[in-house]
């Protein structure tokens, strides 16, 4: 989830938080591979289907690869 999400939309706006899921969703679409599905899940939830992953191990390694590409804080355009 999308850490104090509700407090960007309470402060700044809909808009901005609308931005800022933008911002999320183009981050994942930067670390997923081809086949691999993307979906919001809730207000501040993404998730994602790793396709033709065969051993456990090649999963930890992908969740891996998409937790390093989160900077602490997301820049909006």
């Amino acid at each position: 989830d999308v850490d104090r999400f509700r407090n960007i939309n309470d402060t700044a706006g809909h808009a901005v938080g609308d931005r800022v899921l933008t911002a999320v969703s183009r981050i994942l679409g930067g670390v997923i591979r081809p086949g691999d599905t993307i979906g919001r899940l809730g207000n501040d939830e993404f998730g994602i289907v790793f396709h033709e992953v065969p051993r456990a191990e090649q999963v930890s390694r992908l969740v891996s690869r998409v937790a390093d590409r989160f900077p602490e804080r997301v820049e909006i355009e």
